[in-house]
């Protein structure tokens, strides 16, 4: 049977090119989310910085969390959002340990020197990664030593005068020198302009003559406490936390784009082999006729599917490598990975890739052929000219328990907050499809007796000739139908998901945001003692200070975001539609929090509830105001002096200002200005645009990721009615043979086009709009989807516009041939 497969995917090579195309591109998928996550998992994080110390102490950035009891009990691990500095006593304590011949602490901080960002470090950690003066002198008083491309960037020399802006203010400094890498202050100036209160990031220590790397660290360690000692290559962890963060995001975005692309290669490759095995029904039923056994028909098609699947492999592994290298090279373009995070390919995501496809094959031919295998040999040849007039049982029982799955999690996640009913809508979506794949038939059927009469009143011949072959072929009909409902849905997601987010978060950042001002400052942000100057300024009302940080709440791992705020009344600068108590009553210990937090941990104004700072830091402040406005803003305010020392910079990233009604705009424009010269000052307007550009950058990667699949499952729209349409030429051939005209024959193909489009959009926009309903509806602001009229209009257009071309092209190459001669080609 193994010869017998061989020559009929020869023979019929229209069909086993379509199967072909979609298993390679099913590889390719695969192969691609297999390398970007694995790179995720091995891609090496080298120590640079920290390369000439054997051993670094830093803070633990991985939290890990025990819940449960008993049998039960399990943990889990995330990265800390920021940075766990250590106390700038531990260097001390470390020096003394057996061993150790000096210690070198670290501290960084972000500053701007001549309008670009850039980190300074204090001139002793330069020995931590052999850094060097090349030109000048260390630094010094007063002083700052930058690196050669800092130096070109700026147009700074030796002997050069300019400002550093750090979180504690504006500081005269003079180039002192030119480094190997890096920007560096004297020891003194980096632990006072930093602002952190005597912490460190990092210790290097070196040996005394003899001991070894591992007997220095095992002699610093009982000294560490709840730092971590890093030796080796596990040194450049501590060196690039943000890298580290990085692979943690990779290997979540790879793991769910790609169970995502997974799923719809399974359903592309299931409806391409069920359409390649229906077109040669008379051909099994034939073979079945000459008595060729269930046994070998099953063998047969499992030849082709293992040919097929090599083929693919062999077709699909280098464009799929490809792919991933585009992705990582693009994504890394736009800021969503750091350029050191390096691509891994290695044979893992091949082979897994080349057997998924190969499953997914004999999966799919074994499902689709068991019918043509089992019926008996006399009834095969009927079988193979009429379709099936009811589905078989098991596909009827699983097409209807996946589709009451979907109806279950679908009225469950009414009840979900945002961020979960989210994380539902793809699972929803991906339920619900295949709930229409297994029950297509009877959906297609459905909607050709609903789409018939108006298809016949419209026009008498075409329109008569697809509405009955529709209802006849149904199971034809739900081939084609299938991937035009899959790619629209999964646009839902991709694009209207997103779009509702940006939709419902700009509605209430303009209703939520009364300031007059925003002030904004690169790097280190706005000292505080510039927003005191500002909030001095006659003229202005209020001036709030904030800086947005992650903290997240008793055991659970997930991170929420909040915001530090500082300075004057909150309710001049932002109207966060108050529910409970104030949001202006908030002290060392009181904190204000959403009602989408409230509402998930049962808090109420006076409560306590315990949080976990951006850094692990754990507090239990109370509750003092619970308000509603939160989309894109933040589920939890946090006062300045709970939660200053615990993020990165120790300055407000933004001022918003309120502006007194007798206030002359342009005289406190001025004033603004000479109070932090170094602060960007822009209207409503101009921070809605930098929000909603913002909001763009983010959710591009989403459009990129789930664009190559929406992309894939177009493919599989337009190789599934190539197919179907190819395979009727006999069928055309006929139609002229009893006096149909080409014309005519076209125009019912066009019809038949039109109605695959109408129930492909109309199912995928039901779908699309069910899954989406719950979480618009978790948002608070509506309970319809947002879905712009022009980006659906694209949707739909496109989806019909490509079942048009692939069903009209291989029609009008089919008619090419005289009808005598067509009514004899082989089929």
């Amino acid at each position: 049977m193994f010869a017998i497969a061989l020559r009929t995917l020869r023979t019929r090579w229209i069909g086993s090119l379509g199967a072909l195309i979609g298993t390679a591109l099913a590889v390719a998928l695969v192969t691609c989310w297999g390398i970007l996550l694995q790179s995720s998992a091995t891609a090496p994080v080298e120590p640079h910085r920290y390369a000439a110390a054997p051993v670094i102490i830093a803070g633990n950035q991985s939290l890990t969390v025990h819940y449960g009891h008993g049998d039960s009990r399990d943990s889990s691990t995330e990265l800390m959002p920021e940075p766990v500095r250590l106390d700038a006593g531990l260097a001390g304590k470390i020096a003394g340990r057996p061993g150790v011949a000096r210690t070198v602490p670290e501290v960084s901080f972000a500053g701007t020197l001549a309008g670009t960002s850039t980190t300074v470090r204090n001139w002793s950690s330069s020995a931590l990664g052999g850094v060097r003066i090349t030109r000048g002198a260390r630094p010094g008083h007063g002083q700052v030593a930058v690196d050669t491309a800092t130096a070109k960037r700026t147009g700074l020399g030796l002997g050069a005068h300019t400002t550093l802006l750090t979180a504690t203010g504006p500081v005269p400094v003079t180039v002192s020198g030119i480094t190997s890498g890096g920007t560096f202050v004297a020891d003194a100036a980096a632990a006072q302009l930093a602002g952190l209160g005597g912490k460190v990031d990092a210790i290097g220590v070196f040996p005394r003559s003899g001991v070894s790397t591992a007997q220095l660290a095992d002699a610093v360690r009982p000294a560490a406490g709840a730092a971590k000692v890093f030796t080796g290559d596990d040194r450049g962890r501590a060196e690039r936390p943000d890298l580290v963060q990085a692979k943690a995001d990779l290997s979540s975005m790879a793991g769910a784009i790609g169970g995502i692309a997974i799923m719809v290669a399974v359903f592309v490759v299931a409806a391409t082999l069920a359409v390649s095995i229906q077109q040669r029904s008379r051909e099994i039923a034939l073979l079945r006729a000459v008595a060729a056994t269930p046994r070998q028909i099953r063998r047969m098609v499992a030849g082709e599917g293992l040919i097929l699947a090599a083929a693919a492999a062999l077709i699909g592994c280098g464009p799929g490598a490809l792919l991933a290298a585009f992705m990582r090279s693009v994504m890394v373009h736009r800021g969503i990975l750091p350029a050191g995070l390096a691509l891994q390919v290695g044979w893992i995501p091949f082979v897994v890739a080349g057997g998924a496809g190969l499953v997914v094959v004999q999966l799919a031919g074994i499902a689709a052929g068991r019918r043509a295998a089992r019926i008996r040999p006399t009834a095969a040849l009927a079988e193979s000219s009429v379709q099936p007039g009811r589905l078989g049982i098991v596909r009827l029982v699983l097409g209807t328990g996946a589709l009451a799955g979907g109806i279950a999690i679908l009225s469950a996640s009414l009840s979900m907050t945002g961020d979960d009913a989210a994380g539902a809508a793809a699972g929803v979506v991906m339920i619900l499809m295949v709930a229409v794949g297994l029950l297509g038939p009877v959906i297609a059927w459905l909607g050709s007796v609903l789409l018939g009469a108006p298809l016949r009143w419209i026009s008498r011949i075409g329109g008569f000739l697809a509405a009955v072959h529709a209802r006849a072929r149904s199971r034809r009909l739900a081939s084609a139908v299938t991937p035009v409902a899959l790619t629209v849905s999964l646009a839902f997601i991709t694009v209207f998901l997103q779009a509702t987010i940006s939709h419902a978060g700009d509605r209430q950042s303009q209703q939520r945001l009364i300031a007059d001002r925003v002030l904004s400052a690169d790097g280190a942000g706005i000292p505080l003692d510039a927003v005191d100057r500002m909030a001095a300024v006659s003229g202005v009302d209020s001036a709030v200070g904030i800086r947005p940080t992650q903290i997240e709440q008793g055991n659970d791992l997930s991170d929420f975001d909040a915001q530090v705020v500082t300075g004057g009344r909150l309710d001049r600068v932002l109207d966060l539609s108050v529910l409970h108590g104030s949001v202006d009553s908030l002290g060392a210990d009181r904190i204000a929090i959403s009602t989408d937090r409230a509402s998930a941990t049962h808090a109420s104004v006076g409560d306590r509830m315990q949080i976990r700072l951006g850094d692990g830091t754990v507090v239990s402040p109370r509750v003092a105001g619970i308000y509603d406005s939160s989309l894109g803003f933040a589920d939890v305010l946090l006062p300045w002096g709970l939660a200053a020392g615990h993020v990165q910079t120790p300055a407000p990233s933004t001022v918003l200002i309120r502006l007194a009604r007798s206030a002359d705009p342009k005289a406190v424009d001025a004033a603004l200005h000479q109070a932090y010269p170094a602060a960007h000052s822009g209207d409503r307007a101009a921070y809605h645009r930098q929000e909603a550009a913002d909001q763009a950058a983010n959710a591009w990667v989403n459009y990129l990721l789930l664009g190559v699949v929406v992309g894939y499952a177009a493919v599989a729209v337009a190789n599934t009615l190539v197919m179907t349409t190819t395979e009727r030429r006999r069928e055309f051939a006929l139609l002229r043979l009893i006096g149909a005209t080409t014309g005519q024959v076209l125009r019912m193909m066009r019809w038949e086009a039109a109605l695959v489009s109408l129930l492909g959009v109309g199912i995928g926009t039901a779908v699309g709009f069910a899954t989406l309903y719950p979480f618009s509806r978790a948002l608070g602001h509506g309970t319809a989807p947002y879905v712009p009229p022009l980006s659906f209009a694209v949707i739909a257009g496109g989806a019909t516009a490509l079942a048009l071309l692939a069903t009209l092209l291989p029609a009008r190459r089919a008619l090419a041939h005289r009808p005598i001669e067509a009514a004899g080609i082989r089929e």
